[in-house]
């Protein structure tokens, strides 16, 4: 209800929104070439690879980031980043800022079409929100698109809390739609708790790790030439408060006082927003001062008492020059500027009461001696009067100030380490019970190196038969067993098996569109729906000239040598009175065209035991579901066999302990799954492939076989083992392709 009512009114106000971006935009607040991006429009194209958007919504929230988003590359070159905010101040400043491959883009504004077209082209793997805007489309948009959403640096005063448990409706919808946050304080992590999230940790302030500019130095020397060696003392972003009150007749009184015993005092004055410096310059009027304009190239003469920057980009500058600071937006009712580029850059600091938007911090520093505070003009006179008089106390609060940043500047690392499992890519194996398709996707999931693999069981709640299409209309939404699979964060990887599973699949890639969709065998579906259809050389579809098929030969199974030899070991005991060598015979069966009769079953038993007679080894036997009950009890009754395993035996199956144990295999042509399977074994295979079993795509795999020598026809003729030439791991193929996809 909470989220009807929030877009109905969004939908009303929509054309006084639009005005107002533009009125803001003549104002100078809005970038009139950049504008279209505040309506989700990008102005650059997305890189390939996972993304990860960090959004902060001004100055002090995106250079926080910067740190971060360095620690993240570390860890991870492949990662790509968007980082989003909302003024012209901030995206002034993070053009000389940015790490090389950061993209910076104007956030949307918080309509559900602008968000949906943001959101469309960027296609987040993960989503970093600094500190606690809230924007409920934004929330809901990016929770539904299964994306990662982490509050860093989160806050939130007792207030807003108070607030926000006075409003279920709107306190379950939004923080319950949040996967995680990274709060300043205990107390804020108990709050966030209460609230909703269920992922809570305390992490220090992240404004800590803030990268600290390095100035120019040919400015930097040419701005000491302009100053000469006059004292001067700085006023760092100055501004107004919340009842419109401005900071700078503080300074001015500051400055009256302090010139009177240093008369070549000069007052550096550095706006927060430039836009207001005809309003300062009139006070500056007013109150009898001279003053030089940065932003219009005037330097300051011997008699200049106020040197006003109304530029951006330059606190580098001054922050490096100047021992004694100001931290403005403090005496006015506003919450004052983060103290650590100030700090960082070894700056006494002068500050007012009104810091509630960095309290911890300003606690922190107050705690170690770091500071001064002051509540008028006239302390803030005596403040800096005593920091120009008393050096040692003036560099006590540099070196205290100094330490204290320098101890907190791991937050960004320790932060990077708690964010980048969100993105361990994920991958989603999506199949029905078949057997032979379960072992095709694990095959491949054994080789997605780094993956998180998660296998989400399909079920139908109809057991009638229905059209392919319909299938995704009965199964993932109606069945408890796959019911929770939207309880994970989106995969980056879809892989289905299976024709009955094709559409529940692409029903979950429309719930997850930035995920690729690979899907085993034909699908009997549009390939459109599809990135990749993976089909075995043997399909006659895989001879298509199609960009999406990605062919592989036989089946793509999990074993390799090292699963071999563990199950040799395990079944050593049951195996220790088989005499060698050890004939592993496996069995399939009928197929949707062919059937495995009475009498095959009766040849292929007088074969084996001819076999078993002339090589006097010993008979390994196990059948399948599609050997039919009749045929595998022919098979257990007439065979001489020395153990012998069919569908319904309570002992366990001894399939991979058979591959383990082998010496040579014999495998029935129609089991494409197995006989590739066998060929990973590197032992002598041998197939019976009588016709009344085979159909042409088995034939045509077998042939493959034959030609390449991975495997010898089984027949009447006595076996002679043969040494068969390596087989490729297709599953470590396939997978591999996968992976760098998505991964680069």
């Amino acid at each position: 209800m909470f989220y009807r009512l929030y877009v109905a009114l969004l939908v009303l106000l929509t054309p006084f929104i639009y005005f107002y971006l533009f009125w803001r935009m003549l104002k100078g607040k809005e970038d009139p070439k950049r504008l279209m991006e505040r309506f989700g429009k990008p102005s650059v194209k997305r890189p390939d690879g996972r993304l990860v958007w960090i959004h902060g919504a001004s100055v002090g929230e995106t250079l926080s980031a910067l740190p971060l988003i360095e620690h993240m590359q570390k860890a991870d070159k492949s990662l790509r980043f968007l980082i989003t905010s909302g003024t012209t101040t901030s995206a002034t400043l993070l053009k000389t800022r940015l790490p090389k491959g950061v993209i910076h883009q104007f956030v949307p504004i918080d309509l559900p079409w602008t968000t949906k077209r943001f959101l469309d082209h960027w296609k987040p793997r993960l989503a970093l929100r600094v500190d606690s805007e809230i924007w409920p489309v934004a929330i809901k948009q990016i929770h539904d698109r299964k994306i990662p959403h982490i509050m860093v640096n989160a806050r939130l005063s007792d207030r807003s809390f108070k607030k926000f448990m006075s409003m279920k409706s709107v306190r379950d919808f939004l923080f319950s739609r949040i996967t995680a946050c990274f709060a300043k304080s205990e107390k804020e992590v108990g709050y966030f708790k209460k609230l909703g999230i269920k992922e809570v940790y305390q992490m220090d302030n992240l404004k800590l790790s803030a990268l600290l500019p390095v100035p120019d130095k040919n400015k930097l020397a040419a701005l000491k030439k302009e100053m000469g060696d006059r004292p001067f003392w700085l006023a760092a972003s100055t501004g107004k408060g919340l009842d419109g009150a401005a900071e700078e007749p503080f300074v001015i009184e500051a400055h009256k006082k302090l010139k009177k015993e240093k008369p070549n005092l000069l007052t550096l004055v550095a706006l927060r927003h430039p836009g207001r410096a005809d309003e300062v310059i009139a006070l500056l009027k007013k109150a009898g001062l001279t003053w030089a304009q940065r932003s219009k190239g005037e330097k300051p003469g011997k008699d200049t008492d106020i040197y006003l920057f109304d530029t951006m980009g330059e606190m580098a500058l001054l922050y490096t020059l100047a021992d004694i600071v100001f931290s403005g937006r403090s005496i006015v009712r506003w919450g004052g500027n983060t103290p650590v580029e100030p700090a960082g850059m070894k700056c006494a600091l002068i500050v007012g009461p009104h810091t509630l938007n960095f309290q911890e911090l300003y606690t922190d520093f107050e705690k170690a001696h770091a500071l001064l505070r002051v509540k008028t003009g006239d302390d803030l006179f005596k403040a800096v009067k005593t920091l120009f008089d008393d050096k040692k106390k003036r560099d006590l609060l540099i070196n205290n100030a100094y330490k204290y940043v320098k101890d907190k500047q791991k937050t960004a690392e320790r932060l990077s380490k708690n964010v980048m499992p969100f993105l361990k890519p994920t991958a989603w194996l999506i199949a029905d019970n078949r057997t032979g398709t379960i072992n095709q996707l694990r095959g491949i999931a054994k080789y997605l190196d780094g993956f998180n693999v998660i296998e989400k069981k399909i079920e139908y709640s109809w057991k009638i038969k229905l059209p392919n299409f319909m299938h995704a209309l009965v199964g993932v939404p109606h069945t408890p067993e796959s019911g929770g699979v939207f309880e994970d964060n989106a995969p980056d990887l879809i892989l289905s098996g299976g024709r009955r599973t094709a559409s529940t699949a692409v029903w979950l890639k429309k719930k997850c569109p930035n995920a690729i969709l690979a899907h085993i065998l034909n699908p009997n579906l549009s390939w459109n729906h599809f990135d990749y259809i993976l089909l075995p050389q043997h399909d006659k579809s895989s001879s298509r000239k199609h960009t999406k098929i990605l062919p592989y030969v036989g089946a793509t199974h999990r074993f390799n040598t090292k699963m071999l030899v563990d199950a040799k070991k395990e079944w050593a005991k049951e195996f220790k009175n088989c005499a060698k060598p050890r004939i592993v015979v496996i069995i399939g069966g009928s197929t949707t065209k062919r059937t495995f009769s009475d009498k095959d079953a009766a040849t292929l038993a007088t074969i084996l035991n001819k076999t078993k007679k002339d090589l006097k080894g010993s008979l390994l036997v196990t059948t399948s579901r599609r050997t039919g009950e009749k045929q595998t009890e022919i098979l257990r009754t007439q065979l001489n066999s020395d153990y012998f395993y069919g569908v319904g035996d309570k002992r366990t199956n001894p399939y991979v302990g058979f591959l383990g144990t082998a010496d040579l295999l014999v495998v029935t042509g129609e089991s494409m799954s197995m006989l590739a399977e066998a060929t990973a074994t590197k032992k002598p295979l041998f197939v019976y492939a009588p016709k009344t079993l085979m159909i042409d795509k088995h034939q045509r795999f077998v042939d493959y076989l034959y030609e390449n020598g991975l495997a010898k026809p089984f027949g009447s003729k006595s076996l002679k083992p043969f040494a068969p030439k390596a087989v490729v791991n297709e599953a470590q193929r396939v997978a591999k392709i996968l992976s760098t996809k998505i991964m680069k």
